[in-house]
């Protein structure tokens, strides 16, 4: 994704909704959630986003971040943490899986990339107490 400004990127990731991976002076990756909806009803969800620079794929980044992430999510008091990831990346949708995440639906021909539908898959992991 692309911000246009700081005051664009801090609308849609407000202060304290991303937990980063950093090397040097260099950000490797992050992990951040928002809640889905306004409602009191939903709060206990937190819908995520993970990402590691490609510089630093392939070093244990993803791992360190899932795993600082879900416990952060759970002092946070979240029940369920859910995410959408492109059918066109299924090394993703694995390691989704490898941490308990299964897939709970299906955004058919959601995007359209480089002449191509692309579908999205929705994925949900249940937090233990």
């Amino acid at each position: 994704m692309y911000w246009h400004s700081a005051e664009e990127y801090a609308k849609h990731c407000p202060e304290g909704s991303q937990l980063l991976a950093v090397s040097g002076d260099r950000i490797c990756g992050y992990f951040s959630y928002r809640i889905p909806t306004p409602l009191d009803s939903n709060k206990h969800v937190a819908e995520l986003a993970l990402a590691v620079h490609p510089d630093f794929q392939g070093q244990g980044v993803s791992n360190e971040l899932m795993k600082a992430g879900e416990d952060w999510m759970k002092r946070l008091g979240k029940k369920k943490l859910s995410l959408r990831v492109m059918a066109t990346n299924p090394k993703a949708v694995r390691f989704y899986e490898k941490y308990g995440f299964i897939k709970q639906g299906l955004l058919v021909n959601e995007f359209y990339i480089d002449g191509s539908y692309v579908d999205d898959i929705m994925m949900y992991k249940m937090l233990d107490d």
